[in-house]
């Protein structure tokens, strides 16, 4: 099992309870999103020199790397952790590990 500190205090974290069903979306775009797919479109033409031609053809007139990509992904996505370091503890195995309330007990 893998410990790690929250970043956050917990008190901020919302105790509300979420209530799904099958038209529930789970993940959508949000502003970061959307800002993450715009740089990411812009390091590749950018990078590429990419043309658009008619009928969905696309025309390289710049050679590069993936490293060269990389890099530029690299440079503006790097943010580091922001957790501090995992603390592994191994549990000793025992009863039923599918079940919740045997979990419990391991960890105890």
């Amino acid at each position: 099992m893998f410990q790690f500190q929250l970043p956050i205090d917990i008190s901020y974290i919302s105790n509300e309870i979420f209530h799904l069903n099958e038209t529930t979306q789970l993940f959508s775009y949000n502003q970061i999103s959307n800002k993450v797919i715009e740089n990411l479109t812009l390091i590749l033409k950018e990078s590429l020199d990419i043309i658009y031609l008619k009928s969905l053809e696309v025309e390289f007139s710049h050679i590069t790397t993936v490293e060269i990509i990389n890099q530029k992904i690299i440079d503006i996505y790097n943010i580091g952790s922001k957790c501090l370091p995992a603390h592994l503890v191994i549990l000793e195995a025992g009863g039923n590990p599918n079940k919740d309330t045997e979990i419990s007990l391991a960890c105890e």
